[in-house]
């Protein structure tokens, strides 16, 4: 329910249908500890399957929100403006879009994810921080840097498709 605020251990660990009564915004701000959609792979909303990924009505993405969890589509809108580390680890999906307002991402935040369809990554120009490994294994062949951002964590696109890199006279510091 939308009134859950912390979720513990793996009392669920072993669950195959996952459904929330709230919305999107309050499930991003569950404290999560484990996430069952690392089992579940799927998330229902008030028993409506979630296949487009539409995060809106929150500033942040709690770390672990959709880690290990399938969707058509992940769109993050611009009233987000901190992913938290693991937020999307080992997420499939076919695209990924970053609307302008997210600020930082965090620790491992896309670590290992599949978007099928998303080769190239353009960062919102609002963006500051990628930290540690957040995009680490996810298969990009390219990145549009912004100007704007400041820091770029150790490992942050370690294992990608990257050929080459072109920084923003911005960047005052890559781990």
């Amino acid at each position: 329910p939308a009134t859950l605020k912390t979720t513990g251990g793996s009392a669920f660990s072993d669950i195959e249908k996952l459904n929330y009564t709230g919305n999107i915004g309050s499930w991003c701000n569950i404290d999560f500890k484990y996430n069952p959609l690392t089992t579940a792979k799927v998330l229902y909303i008030n028993d409506n399957l979630v296949t487009d990924l539409i995060v809106e009505g929150t500033e942040k993405i709690s770390a672990y929100a959709f880690k290990g969890a399938r969707f058509d589509n992940v769109i993050i809108k611009s009233s987000v403006k901190n992913i938290e580390p693991s937020a999307f680890e080992n997420v499939t999906a076919k695209t990924l879009t970053i609307e302008n307002g997210i600020t930082s991402i965090g620790t491992q935040a896309f670590k290992s994810a599949t978007f099928e369809n998303t080769k190239k990554l353009v960062l919102p120009s609002t963006l500051t921080t990628i930290s540690d490994e957040a995009f680490s294994g996810v298969l990009l062949d390219e990145v549009a840097f912004n100007e704007g951002l400041t820091t770029i964590g150790s490992e942050a696109f370690t294992g990608t498709n990257l050929t080459q890199a072109i920084f923003p006279s911005t960047l005052t510091e890559i781990g």
